[in-house]
């Protein structure tokens, strides 16, 4: 199914409850590469927040390829395996903005 807005159990999962219990799980975080291709990291818990059921804040290297290509593309795609819940989450990217705990 498709959703303007996430479902309220995924922003629960998202909501950084799952980082404050220590929850180890690692979260494809997909964008496009100028020449086409498909680039992935791996992002935790602690690197994504749902603020909203309609706004996702997720944190990556200053720098890094995922950056550059939210920069130029301002599209990513994540994606959320977990017990009793899978979801694939397509996102534009908004501005992006210096962490001040970690300038990097």
């Amino acid at each position: 199914m498709e959703f303007d807005r996430m479902p309220r159990e995924l922003v629960r999962a998202l909501s950084g409850d799952g980082f404050r219990r220590k929850r180890r799980l690692a979260l494809p975080f997909s964008t496009t590469d100028p020449d086409g291709y498909t680039r992935v990291a791996l992002l935790t818990l602690g690197d994504v927040r749902a603020l909203s059921p309609v706004q996702l804040a997720v944190s990556v290297r200053a720098g890094s390829r995922t950056a550059l290509n939210l920069i130029r593309r301002r599209r990513g795609t994540l994606l959320l395996l977990q017990r009793g819940m899978a979801a694939f989450i397509q996102a534009r990217a908004g501005r992006g903005r210096v962490a001040t705990s970690d300038p990097e």
